[in-house]
C-alpha cells in the first residue's frame, strides 16, 4: 500500500472509532454500555427559603438605648466576613430586631435571640 492509502485508512478507523466512543461508552472489554442518564429529583427544602414579600432587614449596627454589652457586642463578632446564607428562619434578636437567620444575627453581633420573628 502506498502512504496515501495509509492515511485513508487512518483516517477512516478514527472516523469510525470516535462515533462508536461518542455513541455508547465502551468498557473496555468488549462490551458496549449505554450512557447512563441521571435522572435523581433535587429534595425540596422543609421551609421556605425565601423571606416574605413585607419582610425588611435590620439596618446595620442599629442603636438601641436599652441594650447592654449581654445583648449585642461587635467585639465578641468572631468572624465579621461570614458567608451567611439567604435562608429565611427568622430569630428575634435580643435588641428586638429580627434577623432572617442565626447567622446574619451572629454576624450583627448579637449574643441572644429566640426561633421565630420579633413581635413589635
Amino acid at each position: 500500500m502506498c502512504p496515501k492509502q495509509y492515511l485513508t485508512l487512518i483516517a477512516l478507523c478514527l472516523l469510525l472509532y470516535g462515533f462508536a466512543c461518542n455513541s455508547s461508552k465502551n468498557t473496555g472489554n468488549g462490551n458496549v454500555q449505554q450512557k447512563n442518564t441521571n435522572t435523581s429529583v433535587i429534595p425540596k427544602p422543609n421551609t421556605d427559603p425565601n423571606p416574605p414579600p413585607d419582610y425588611q432587614p435590620p439596618k446595620p449596627q442599629q442603636e438601641l438605648p436599652n441594650v447592654g454589652k449581654d445583648c449585642v457586642d461587635l467585639s465578641k463578632v468572631k468572624n465579621p466576613n461570614e458567608d451567611c446564607t439567604f435562608l429565611w428562619k427568622p430569630v428575634c434578636g435580643c435588641n428586638g430586631i429580627t434577623y432572617e437567620n442565626e447567622c446574619l444575627a451572629r454576624k450583627a453581633g448579637v449574643l441572644k435571640w429566640t426561633q421565630g420573628q420579633c413581635k413589635n
